[in-house]
């Protein structure tokens, strides 16, 4: 296997969670990844500047949360006595090479990840961005298959639906929202 590279700090930490790009210190419940870049088209390589867009939700998520340190009224407690371990993995830049390459690193970075059993989001600017997670699904001991394949330009296909199989014994999942 090869040796998992640190990933690119990024502007802020999403909610303020600890950012660690070393993969040495990679042990969270949850761990956060921004993923700067989809596969391109082949008529189109750089359509947006979707690039920036996990750091712009980093950015944003100040204003969803006041803090670890905000009391629960709830639960009488502040909420960092009931956060899991949370990291913010800081971002996967394309800088270069082979879109494969790039792809396979940010797979090697989740499966890491979901083999030490974290629940992982993905922040990145287009819905191509999942592939390379769904990729690294069989750590989870999963598959998938994509239905209704829509024709990109690009190698792979991109789906409008994607169907998971997930042993009983185990859970992911894959949500993709609109922008």
């Amino acid at each position: 296997m090869t040796r998992l590279q640190p990933t690119a700090a990024p502007v802020r930490g999403f909610l303020d969670w600890p950012v660690t790009t070393d993969p040495g210190e990679w042990s969270a419940d949850v761990a956060l990844i921004g993923i700067q870049h989809s596969e391109p088209y082949a008529h189109d390589p750089r359509p947006n500047d979707q690039a920036r867009a996990p750091d712009a939700i980093r950015l944003r998520s100040a204003q969803i949360s006041y803090g670890a340190d905000q009391w629960d009224f709830d639960l009488d407690t502040p909420l960092s006595a009931l956060l899991p371990r949370c990291i913010d993995m800081g971002n996967v830049a394309w800088t270069g090479g082979s879109y494969d390459d790039y792809s396979a690193a940010i797979s090697a970075r989740v499966r890491h990840l979901w083999k030490q059993g974290a629940q992982i989001f993905a922040l990145g600017g287009d819905h191509g961005v999942t592939i390379p997670v769904l990729d690294a699904l069989e750590a989870r001991g999963s598959t998938y298959s994509t239905l209704t394949p829509i024709w990109t330009g690009a190698k792979r296909l991109a789906a409008c639906l994607v169907a998971i199989r997930v042993p009983c014994a185990g859970r992911a999942g894959i949500r993709t929202f609109p922008a």
